[in-house]
């Protein structure tokens, strides 16, 4: 999906659950230059760890989540 399809009419916004090791170092930097791109949708972040982001999730009450490895990708 596209983010900003993402916006839930009803309230417009998106709800994102982000891992623990990256929320302070990369959120901060992405915030502003999201806010402006789409003034009107709004962003409610959840600083969570695997776990609690898989039940975030589950229930719903996440619309998608971010983690952060160090391990090398391999395709």
């Amino acid at each position: 999906k596209k983010l900003a399809s993402l916006c839930r009419e009803d309230q417009n916004v998106v709800r994102v659950a982000i891992d623990d090791s990256f929320y302070n170092s990369t959120v901060r930097n992405v915030l502003p230059s999201f806010q402006e791109r789409f003034p009107k949708c709004h962003l409610e972040l959840f600083k969570s760890n695997i776990s609690q982001m898989r039940q975030l999730l589950q229930a719903e009450e996440a619309d998608f989540g971010v983690t952060f490895s160090t391990a090398p990708h391999v395709s």
